[in-house]
């Protein structure tokens, strides 16, 4: 992102394959998982994604919060920026978390 000079991206669709992913429920080893859903927000320091994977023999389906992942085959993404905004985490005491906050940007930001 930094070198591209992006601040916010959003997922728009993302579909492929995963050997390994790291779910903050569970741990999926196996030699490959569709991804049914993936989305989520990053910005500079943070990102949150969420998604829901299938054991193409099963038909089981594991989702939860994406601690990390990696690529069997192909996996392809499409990202958007956000063109009058930015993401960014706010500690929340509510919730005892940072949480997105976005913000809309201002003249000089462009």
């Amino acid at each position: 992102m930094e070198d591209i000079g992006v601040q916010s991206l959003f997922i728009l669709s993302c579909i492929g394959t995963l050997s390994q992913c790291s779910l903050n429920s569970r741990q999926l080893n196996k030699k490959e998982y569709e991804i049914i859903s993936l989305n989520g927000s990053f910005d500079r320091e943070y990102h949150n994604l969420m998604g829901a994977f299938a054991d193409p023999q099963t038909g089981v389906i594991i989702g939860g919060r994406v601690n990390s992942l990696v690529v069997h085959t192909t996996c392809e993404i499409m990202l958007a920026e956000p063109l009058d905004c930015h993401f960014y985490r706010e500690f929340d005491q509510r919730t005892g978390e940072n949480e997105l906050v976005v913000r809309r940007k201002v003249l000089t930001d462009f």
